[in-house]
């Protein structure tokens, strides 16, 4: 239930989703176009990719234009 965050939730970012913990480092990651290109990026030859494959279109989702 998003409207009722737990008390370790809201102490590690505010509260803010989606949020993942790298496991190795315990840096906590939280946005989501960051989150998308992290993945992509960490995972590059697994699965769907998350982001426009094209700069053009990868840029326009930066700015929130698509």
């Amino acid at each position: 239930d998003l409207g009722k965050k737990t008390p370790w939730h809201l102490s590690l970012n505010g509260g803010l989703v989606p949020i993942i913990e790298i496991n190795t480092t315990g840096d906590l990651i939280y946005e989501s176009k960051i989150l998308m290109e992290l993945i992509d990026e960490m995972f590059p030859n697994d699965g769907i990719k998350l982001q426009p494959i094209n700069e053009i279109d990868r840029a326009k989702l930066k700015l929130k234009v698509i």
